[in-house]
């Protein structure tokens, strides 16, 4: 019984990092795409912790050891670290309209877009990223 639970355990912890290694992988390429150096870091040390922590863990399903046990789950732990440091480093789409609208820390409103309804302009910029609240009528 114990070993069966030490089983399917180690295997659910092994498919979950490569599930979350693929999502920071595809982020990787998504800052890479953008340029955000330390970002692009981040993810791809991310996903190169999360392949690892999965390929150990397959590891000692596979050699019935449990010799690894202790560095797999320390490669769980700094890839969980990694992973939620970079998830709140990095801004959200919110913070991100917020900062380029035009009050701003980063505005790039040109002057004829003021003078044309900036508000309305604004408004479509939010919905635009998917973020903007539902009015009602």
């Amino acid at each position: 019984m114990g070993s069966s639970v030490r089983i399917i355990g180690t295997a659910a912890s092994s498919i979950a990092s490569l599930i979350f290694a693929y999502w920071d992988g595809k982020k990787l390429i998504d800052a890479i795409e953008k340029e955000q150096t330390w970002f692009a870091v981040g993810y791809g040390l991310a996903t190169a912790l999360g392949v690892a922590s999965a390929a150990l863990g397959f590891y000692v399903i596979l050699s019935a050891s449990t010799a690894f046990g202790p560095a797999a789950i320390i490669l769980a732990i700094a890839y969980l670290a990694v992973s939620v440091v970079v998830t709140i480093l990095e801004p959200n789409k919110s913070q991100q309209w917020l900062e380029s609208c035009f009050f701003g820390v980063h505005n790039n409103v040109k002057s004829n877009k003021f003078n044309q309804n900036w508000q309305y302009w604004e408004m479509g910029e939010f919905k635009r990223l998917g973020v903007a609240p539902v009015m009602q009528n």
